[in-house]
């Protein structure tokens, strides 16, 4: 993850922000398969970033403890936007702020190259596992910032 901030509304469920992702950054452990999928798959020097921008949280968010709530909004990638509902488990500690997010991303349906050829045949999708750690910080009023 490159940079990111959520900022959502607990009693009307709104959400807004922007969580940045660098593109180029992916690493499957294969350098030959990295530069492949780099090149010609995500095209990661046209489209450098991959972006999710929160709309809507749905879910009881706690002040502190584990919990999993579902972020609706829009994943941007490879040039086009994609409704998009997460399901993140949270935990909360202090204000320290830690989610595990596992998604699958279906890249041949939305325009990207699909990679397989007479050797090799590969799924028409792939799963996406995110790890992140922020802070909490309350803003004023009735709202708060994730």
């Amino acid at each position: 993850m490159k940079s990111g901030t959520v900022s959502f509304d607990l009693k009307s469920g709104t959400a807004s922000g922007l969580i940045i992702v660098d593109a180029t950054s992916g690493d499957t452990g294969n350098h030959a398969r990295d530069k492949k999928m780099h090149k010609e798959i995500l095209e990661s020097q046209r489209y450098p970033e991959i972006t999710f921008t929160p709309e809507r949280v749905i879910g009881n968010v706690l002040e502190k403890g584990n919990f999993t709530i579902q972020v609706q909004g829009s994943f941007h990638i490879h040039g086009s936007d994609h409704l998009f509902t997460l399901s993140i488990p949270v935990q909360i500690n202090g204000n320290e702020v830690k989610a595990s997010i596992s998604f699958v991303v279906p890249y041949q349906d939305w325009g990207m190259k699909d990679p397989s050829n007479f050797l090799l045949h590969v799924e028409n999708k792939v799963a996406v596992n995110v790890s992140a750690i922020g802070h909490l910080t309350p803003s004023n009023g009735a709202s708060a910032t994730h």
